[in-house]
């Protein structure tokens, strides 16, 4: 039980360091094809937005998973960086719908040619180990965050 402890907490070490140097490459904010820099939830609210322009804040925050107000906040610091226009929703007057600019289009293009460029890193490190290997990363990451949903109920 003490060795399993203590993989236990080489595990807990290197997925934090795992997080620590994607969060300190996006500490500054990335540019993604425009002069300004954007967070990663910019940028994937902005991608988000691409899949479902038009939509509402309501289907947005659904797709994002995240609260109608954060969404709010987070689409008012868009707007001001012009990545994102609002328009009122023709069919509901207290609706708006959201809608990429000219820069929230190039910004969602670089930040696809990002992932891009990442997947195939990632099929290069892996080989032909790589599409067991994005089963298993993603069912462990789904289980732990289930177990972080459940550890933070206390």
């Amino acid at each position: 039980m003490v060795d399993e402890k203590k993989r236990y907490e080489q595990m807990l070490s290197a997925m934090l360091a795992f997080v620590d140097t994607v969060n300190a490459h996006h500490a500054e904010g990335v540019c993604f094809g425009t002069d300004i820099p954007l967070y990663p939830a910019e940028i994937h609210t902005i991608a988000a937005i691409a899949e479902a322009e038009g939509g509402s804040l309501t289907k947005l925050a659904g797709i994002l998973g995240i609260s109608k107000p954060t969404l709010s906040e987070r689409i008012r610091k868009l707007v001001a960086k012009g990545f994102v226009r609002k328009e009122a929703n023709p069919d509901d007057r207290k609706a708006v719908t959201l809608w990429l600019t000219e820069n929230g289009r190039t910004a969602d293009h670089h930040h696809t040619l990002h992932h891009e460029r990442l997947y195939a890193d990632f099929c290069l490190f892996f080989g032909n180990k790589a599409p067991i290997k994005i089963d298993h990363f993603k069912m462990t990451f789904d289980e732990l965050i289930a177990l972080n949903a459940r550890s933070n109920r206390v």
